[in-house]
């Protein structure tokens, strides 16, 4: 992950466990520590939201990342342009 991190410059994390304390983090933990200044964008996690599962077929559906979420967090990761201050644009 850290040679992917630093090729790319960007990381999607993609995890059936949930937002907070799960592997996603650890990861996205990780990488802060380890290969932050190679980032050229914020790291995005697709995780379980950080509620109980539900019971209903119907609001599994939704529940559930599917790859759609996926696609649409690399989609952003790879838009993502760093906006400098005014303050360092050259006039």
């Amino acid at each position: 992950i850290l040679d992917s991190v630093k090729k790319t410059k960007r990381l999607v994390i993609a995890d059936t466990g949930w937002k907070t304390c799960g592997v996603a983090a650890e990861i996205c933990a990780i990488i802060a520590n380890r290969a932050f200044k190679y980032l050229k964008a914020p790291i995005e996690r697709v995780t379980l939201p950080d509620t109980p599962t539900p019971a209903s077929p119907a609001l599994e559906q939704a529940f559930y990342p599917q790859a759609k979420d996926i696609v649409k967090k690399a989609k952003a990761v790879c838009r993502y342009a760093i906006r400098k201050p005014a303050i360092w644009r050259v006039q």
